[in-house]
């Protein structure tokens, strides 16, 4: 792996980072320019943060962009714990710390996405690397998405994403701060230096991300887990963020995809937000491991569920009521008895591929031979059901290179 440090000015800013080049050493990549979190642990310095961000985007098992150009991008932050002055400005020369508030670093992204624009294919040539540069796009995650949308209303890109963008309400969000009391240090530095909330709002609704709902530039896709630990971003995306740009009559399309698990880093460990952004960025499709096309020893499949509610009333007479028309939560368990050890590592790669539960398959027609075609229809490939592990997968072992694998699946509505 090729990693080059980046320290460089455009703009009259300092530019800081990490870039990475393909091993394949090809000719031209597309580029991908990272924008890390708010950093909130103590000893992270932008540099620190940039090079985690760098090494989730090129884990093989995770979001695996390691055929394209990367430039994780370093940029300052108005609070880190324990992060001197002094470090601030070795790092970043001409920044004081003590006047540098929430938002201030937009125009060091602003300067580290011109750089790359502009120099990033010189600064690689003169590291001993030539490599053109074909498409650009942007992905920031938390206050990093923030601003890869704020960048979005002023650079024009293949394409920007944004996962768990925030503050998207910084007055309400400090409001809270204030009368919780609770220990937000970029709130605690706005209220000393402008004034309470309700003193100041409009230093807060500057940050504030439902403030540049309008004139974006670029495709931009938004991910979002519901799951997330911030309790109020979910409920900001879905009534604050996405109904204000889909009404937005002055911005390039913009995608929003909502997840069940995940968290705040849902682009971390859930394989459905990680399919998504590598398509949105322009992966081709990778060929993946199938469900084995193997008849199982033994097999049992149950029909769905209706979504049927049921009330007793006092007389102790049952009325049901149907809230829907479709089946949903099919069952279908496979037994495989005495079966060679590729057959037990061809499902278990599968069960990974897919992210354990998060990912749904189509089950092959050999699984159930037997069957007409008729019932085989019905049962295979149940109208808008899609197949999801409902467990990991059970191995026993027979004897020395034979076991037996249990799989038990779920279907559910898509």
């Amino acid at each position: 792996m090729t990693k080059i440090s980046v320290n460089a000015v455009y703009d009259g800013y300092p530019v800081r980072g990490f870039i990475h080049v393909p091993d394949s050493n090809p000719s031209s990549a597309d580029l991908i320019v990272l924008f890390h979190g708010t950093i909130s642990s103590p000893n992270v310095t932008p540099l620190t943060a940039a090079e985690k961000f760098f090494n989730i985007a090129l884990d093989q098992f995770g979001l695996n962009f390691g055929s394209r150009l990367i430039y994780s991008v370093a940029y300052p932050q108005d609070a880190i714990p324990g992060w001197t002055p002094e470090a601030a400005s070795a790092l970043y020369p001409g920044l004081d710390l003590s006047t540098f508030y929430l938002g201030d670093n937009l125009p060091y992204v602003q300067a580290a996405l011109g750089w790359a624009q502009a120099q990033l294919t010189d600064y690689l040539a003169t590291n001993g690397v030539t490599i053109a540069r074909n498409k650009i796009y942007a992905f920031g995650h938390s206050q990093g998405a923030l601003l890869a949308h704020r960048l979005n209303r002023l650079y024009t890109l293949d394409g920007f994403v944004s996962n768990a963008p925030g503050p998207i309400d910084l007055l309400d969000r400090c409001s809270v701060s204030e009368s919780q009391g609770d220990d937000n240090l970029s709130c605690a530095k706005l209220k000393t230096a402008f004034g309470a909330t309700t003193v100041n709002p409009s230093v807060y609704e500057n940050v504030s991300l439902k403030n540049y709902l309008n004139n974006l530039q670029s495709p931009i896709l938004y991910t979002q887990a519901r799951d997330d630990s911030n309790p109020v971003q979910v409920s900001n995306m879905i009534n604050i963020v996405q109904p204000g740009i889909e009404a937005c009559t002055t911005c390039a399309p913009a995608t929003f995809k909502y997840y069940s698990t995940g968290g705040h880093d849902a682009f971390v460990i859930n394989k459905e937000t990680q399919y998504d952004i590598r398509t949105f960025l322009g992966f081709l499709p990778v060929s993946q491991p199938s469900f084995p096309a193997l008849l199982p020893t033994a097999r049992n499949f149950q029909l769905g569920e209706y979504p049927v509610k049921t009330y007793r009333a006092m007389s102790g007479a049952v009325v049901r009521r149907s809230f829907g028309n479709r089946a949903f939560s099919y069952t279908l368990d496979l037994e495989y008895q005495n079966v060679f050890e590729f057959t037990v590592s061809n499902i278990l790669a599968h069960y990974n591929n897919q992210g354990g539960s998060a990912l749904g398959f189509t089950v092959p027609p050999e699984v159930f031979s037997g069957y007409s075609g008729t019932l085989q229809g019905k049962v295979r490939t149940p109208f808008g059901i899609e197949w999801l592990y409902a467990e990991p997968p059970s191995v026993s072992s027979v004897i020395a290179g034979i076991s037996s694998v249990t799989v038990k699946l779920i279907g559910e509505m898509r």
